[in-house]
């Protein structure tokens, strides 16, 4: 699978604000955008040993 090119919506979290980060973001992409993204990246952003944080990036374009 290849992750398509365009813009997207991102946002850094905790794994505790994630899911409200997607639902927020998602919300967000479909009443400014009015997109519909079939997918969302979740990405692990390493930020020492034993100590990490989330990105979640919802496509705002070509997503639908």
């Amino acid at each position: 699978m290849r992750i398509p090119a365009g813009s997207y919506l991102c946002a850094q979290c905790t794994e505790e604000e994630r899911a409200a980060t997607k639902e927020r973001l998602m919300a967000l992409a479909q009443s400014e955008y009015g997109a519909k993204p079939s997918f969302i990246l979740e990405i692990i952003v390493v930020a020492g040993i034993l100590n990490w944080d989330y990105e979640v990036q919802i496509p705002i374009e070509g997503g639908a």
